[in-house]
C-alpha cells in the first residue's frame, strides 16, 4: 500500500528576476529625475550668479562715471576744461587718497565713487557751457563709465560752490563793538516784503563772533548775541538782547574770498572808454554802467553811478589797487541800481583787494538822494542779495561808512575791519574781521541771505546728477 503523507502539494514561489528588474527601472528613473532637478538648479544658480555679476559690473560702471563727474569738477576748479579720460585702480587711488590724490587742494573724486569702482574702472568726460543768463559759471558735464565691459552714462551740472557765511546779521572773526549807543540790530525777509513795511521787525538779527560782544546803552539786538568760546557779552544800561548769549562752541570758518581777474578780451571796459586796468573816476559827471565785467585800477565816485541791467544780468567790477581807498565814494557821490526792488536789477559784485570808504551823506545802493539824520530807509533800496562786496584786505578799516549813509548789500571781508560811524543804516549782512558801529546805527538783516554763497576757492561740484 502506498504511503501518501509526503505527497502534499505546496504553492509555487513568485519569479525573483522580474521583481529585481522593476526595482532597477524605478531607481534609474528617480536618478534621472534627480539629475534633471540638480541640473536645473545649477543652471538657475548660474544664471542668477551671472545676472548678479552683471548687476555689480553695471553698478561699478555707474560709480566710475560718477568719479568722472568729480574729476571734471576738479579740472574746472583748477582752471581746466573738464574734458578728460581717466582710469581708477587700487594702485593709484584708494579710499584714503581719493579726496585729493594729486595734492592740488581740490577734491579729485568722491571717496565713495573711487571705493566702489575699485579694483578697476575708466571714464570719459566732456564739459560744455550752459546758455547765458542765470547759468553764469555753470556747465553741463556728460560722463561715461566703464567697468568689466559694462557702460553707464551720467550727466550733471557743474556749479561753483562756496561758503554760506550770511547766517546772521553780523559775524566777526574777532570781536563786535556796538558801544556808541542807540544801535538796533533786527531782521526782515525780503521774500515777504521790504524792511519798511515789515511789522513787527523780525528777531533773527543774530550776531556772533570769535571774541567778545559789547553792546552800548539804549540799544537792542533782536536775536542772539553769541561770543567766542572764551569770550563774553557786555550790555549797556537800557539795552536788551532778546536771544541766546551763550558762547559759540566752535567759531565757523570764514576763509578769504577768491577770485580770478578776467583777461581784457572778457571785459566791457571799452563801453566806458576806459582802458583795461585804468582809473575809473566820475569827475563830477553821472555815469551809467551797463552789464558786463570791468577791470579798473581804482574806483572814485563823486557823482551818481547808476548800474544798468535787468534781472539775470550781471555786473562784476574787479579792482587792482590794494590801497585803503581803492574804492572811494566821495562827497556828492552815490551808487544805485537803475531798477531797484526785489530781484529786479542785475547782480553786482565788487572784488577789491583794497579798502572801501563811503563819505558822509553818500548812499550805497539806496536810491534816496543824499543821506539825512534821521531818515528811514527808502522803499526803493536795492535787494541786498544783488549787491555783493568782497575783499581780502587785512586793514582795520577795510570798509568804512563815515556817517548818515543808507546802505544795501552784503559785505564779506573776513580778515579786515568794518566801521560804521553815526547814523548808518544797512540792509543786508556783514562778515568782517572786526565790526564797530556808531550811535543811532541800524543793521537790518535780510533773512533770505542765509543761502547765499561766496566763492572761497572751494570745489566746483556736480549737482542734479541724472542718467541722460
Amino acid at each position: 500500500m502506498t504511503d501518501s503523507r509526503n505527497s502534499t502539494l505546496h504553492p509555487a514561489s513568485p519569479p525573483q528576476t522580474a521583481e529585481r528588474g522593476s526595482s532597477l527601472v524605478f531607481v534609474l528613473l528617480m536618478t534621472l529625475v534627480s539629475l534633471a532637478l540638480i541640473y536645473g538648479v545649477l543652471q538657475a544658480s548660474r544664471r542668477q550668479s551671472s545676472a548678479s555679476l552683471e548687476a555689480v559690473s553695471t553698478e561699478r560702471a555707474r560709480y566710475a562715471a560718477l568719479a568722472g563727474l568729480w574729476a571734471a569738477a576738479n579740472s574746472v576748479s583748477a582752471g581746466g576744461s573738464g574734458d578728460l579720460t581717466g582710469s581708477i585702480s587700487s594702485g593709484s587711488y584708494g579710499p584714503q587718497t581719493g579726496t585729493d590724490a594729486d595734492g592740488d587742494g581740490f577734491v579729485d573724486f568722491s571717496p565713495d565713487s573711487v571705493l566702489r569702482s575699485l579694483p578697476s574702472g575708466s571714464f570719459e568726460v566732456r564739459v560744455a557751457a550752459l546758455p547765458a543768463g542765470q547759468n553764469v559759471g555753470r556747465q553741463r558735464v556728460l560722463a561715461k563709465g566703464v567697468a568689466d565691459g559694462r557702460i553707464r552714462t551720467l550727466a550733471a551740472v557743474l556749479a561753483p560752490q562756496g561758503v554760506r557765511p550770511f547766517q546772521r546779521a553780523i559775524y566777526s572773526t574777532r570781536g563786535i563793538r556796538l558801544t556808541a549807543g542807540r544801535t538796533t540790530v533786527d531782521s526782515y525777509d525780503s521774500n515777504v516784503g521790504d524792511y519798511q513795511n515789515t511789522a513787527p521787525k523780525g528777531e533773527h538779527g543774530h550776531v556772533a563772533c570769535a571774541g567778545d560782544v559789547a553792546l552800548g546803552a539804549n540799544s537792542v539786538i533782536k536775536g542772539d548775541a553769541r561770543p567766542g568760546p572764551t569770550g563774553s557779552v557786555s550790555v549797556g544800561s537800557g539795552s536788551n538782547i532778546t536771544g541766546d548769549t551763550t558762547p559759540l562752541p566752535q567759531p565757523p570758518s570764514m576763509p578769504a574770498p577768491k577770485w580770478n581777474v578776467p583777461p581784457p578780451a572778457d571785459t566791457n571796459n571799452a563801453a566806458l572808454g576806459i582802458p583795461y586796468g585804468g582809473h575809473f573816476h566820475t569827475q563830477g559827471q553821472n555815469v551809467k554802467l551797463p552789464p558786463g565785467k570791468y577791470v579798473f585800477r581804482d574806483l572814485k565816485i563823486d557823482a551818481d553811478l547808476i548800474i544798468g541791467g535787468a534781472s539775470g544780468d550781471e555786473v562784476e567790477i574787479y579792482l587792482l589797487d590794494s590801497g585803503n581807498r581803492s574804492f572811494h565814494v566821495r562827497s556828492g557821490g552815490n551808487i544805485y541800481l537803475e531798477r531797484p526792488g526785489k530781484a529786479e536789477g542785475p547782480t553786482v559784485r565788487f572784488f577789491n583787494p583794497g579798502g572801501l570808504r563811503v563819505e558822509e551823506r553818500c548812499d550805497f545802493f539806496v536810491d534816496g538822494g543824499n543821506g539825512g539824520n534821521p531818515r528811514p530807509l527808502p522803499a526803493d533800496a536795492a535787494d541786498p542779495e544783488l549787491i555783493q562786496y568782497q575783499s581780502d584786505s587785512t586793514s582795520n578799516r577795510a570798509v568804512e561808512f563815515i556817517g548818515y549813509n543808507n546802505v544795501s548789500g552784503v559785505f564779506y571781508v573776513p580778515d579786515g575791519g568794518f566801521l560804521a560811524s553815526e547814523d548808518v543804516h544797512l540792509l543786508g549782512a556783514i562778515v568782517a574781521g572786526g565790526v564797530r558801529a556808531g550811535e543811532d546805527d541800524g543793521i537790518h538783516y535780510d533773512e533770505s541771505l542765509a543761502t547765499l554763497s561766496i566763492n572761497t576757492g572751494t570745489l566746483t561740484q556736480p549737482e542734479a546728477i541724472y542718467e541722460p
